[in-house]
């Protein structure tokens, strides 16, 4: 009984000097983190539950700490990692799953280690961070096909997706209401001064409409199963007009351009193209009343803009991506040479963005690099088509609804740089993860 006490003691008198020294939410904060580990460690559905509310998670640990050294994602990843090595091997499952997906992968990564090394421009560390930025996220994909979640997990991490994004969508349409600042990149100062757009927790309407384009095929997929309550049908519909809602408030002309093929293809898939096409008219004109959206897309179109676009612009910065493929044809400039986020952090070109992924991939990879990512691009579309064939009959509603959303995302990649905006890529695979996951879950509980 007397060593029990020492031991309380002890470990109270620690935590008391912890709160001296470091403050009391500092102290609380270390707690909950240490026992997420424990609980994610011995059960790893806890993990899983957090990644579909990433993009409100990188928003409070950016925000509200020092974003614990960048590296937060990749430790909530190696939890996850060694919480599954470690269930498997409790299982006596003593094999990895994988899929045609890793092959792409694999390719696009040795491409990538050859343009760095041949290329005069990069540096090792710049190269790293290039080639992480492109293919880092995908790691989750694999954790999530070897956890052997049920059923009804993985359709769980779905609504709670659907509940964060509800959450996102519903902040931005508030920064829209109210008017919040947007910074001033994102505005034209020339031709849209005073004109509001949505950025929700992203920080850029970019980013926020391309979340949008991800989620929102899949909350319809929920509100096209059949032997659905009315009252489901009525919250699946909600949500879906509310993240339409917040796709609107962007004022992204490249994501609702890339929107109308997307509810198009997905109407198809489920044979309810009647319903797609109606909703994409009653989308069109309720747009067009919209003086905003009229303005955003006159100014387009503008002699104005096009010169802008041509001193340094998108067509200032594709003819100089196009110039460096032409310089570097087989492997590029090297990993970050150009035109990312990872350019911009080693400042490549003073940081300048080409807002055209393709491009970027092709300019930093040559054509080799260029091939092996659409190599990628082709083997999840296919991938995902083939789940949702296997799919339950419930379930493949939604699976087409996550092909449709990333029709749209890849669409919408033509003229922005969002594959390696990290709360993105991390939905993005998470959501190829489930429908491979759901494909093969044959348990309900």
């Amino acid at each position: 009984m007397m060593d029990r006490e020492i031991k309380y003691l002890l470990i109270g008198s620690g935590l008391g000097i912890l709160a001296y020294l470091a403050g009391g939410w500092t102290v609380c904060l270390l707690v909950v983190g240490l026992l997420f580990v424990w609980l994610t460690y011995t059960c790893p559905e806890v993990g899983f539950s957090l990644i579909p509310f990433f993009v409100i998670l990188d928003f409070v640990v950016k925000e509200y700490t020092s974003g614990l050294l960048g590296l937060w994602d990749e430790g909530i990843l190696l939890l996850l990692t060694v919480a599954i090595i470690q269930k498997r091997f409790q299982e006596k499952k003593w094999f990895f799953r994988s899929t045609s997906i890793i092959y792409p992968l694999i390719a696009f990564i040795i491409i990538g280690i050859l343009s760095a090394v041949f290329s005069p421009y990069v540096t090792l560390g710049q190269s790293i961070d290039g080639i992480r930025s492109v293919v880092q996220s995908a790691w989750l994909f694999f954790i999530l096909i070897n956890a052997d979640f049920n059923r009804n997990t993985l359709r769980m991490g779905l609504w709670l997706l659907l509940l964060s994004s509800c959450v996102v969508a519903l902040y931005g349409l508030y920064q829209y209401a109210v008017g919040v600042p947007i910074p001033p990149k994102w505005v034209d100062k020339d031709l849209e001064a005073g004109m509001k757009r949505a950025f929700s927790f992203l920080g850029s309407p970019n980013a926020f409409a391309g979340y949008s384009l991800l989620v929102t095929p899949i909350a319809l997929g929920f509100f096209f199963q059949k032997n659905l309550s009315p009252g489901k049908k009525a919250g699946f519909l909600l949500i879906t007009l509310c993240l339409v809602g917040g796709l609107f408030s962007t004022l992204t002309r490249a994501a609702w351009l890339a929107f109308i093929p997307a509810m198009i293809l997905f109407g198809i898939f489920i044979k309810q193209t009647k319903w797609m096409v109606t909703l994409v008219i009653l989308m069109i004109g309720l747009m067009a009343l919209s003086p905003s959206v009229q303005k955003r897309f006159s100014n387009f179109f503008s002699d104005q803009y096009q010169k802008k676009s041509e001193i340094g612009g998108r067509t200032y910065r594709w003819d100089l991506a196009w110039s460096l493929v032409e310089d570097r044809p087989l492997l590029g400039r090297g990993p970050a040479g150009f035109g990312g986020a990872a350019a911009y952090r080693a400042q490549a070109f003073s940081g300048l963005y080409v807002d055209n992924y393709y491009l970027e991939i092709l300019s930093n990879y040559g054509f080799l690099g260029f091939f092996a990512f659409l190599w990628l691009i082709l083997e999840i579309l296919r991938n995902i088509g083939v789940f949702a064939r296997k799919s339950h009959p419930e379930d493949q509603p939604i699976q087409y609804g996550i092909l449709a959303g990333i029709v749209g995302f890849l669409l919408h990649n033509v003229a922005e740089n969002l594959w390696e905006v990290v709360p993105l890529s991390i939905i993005f695979w998470l959501i190829i993860g489930i429908s491979k996951s759901l494909s093969e879950a044959t348990k309900e509980a």
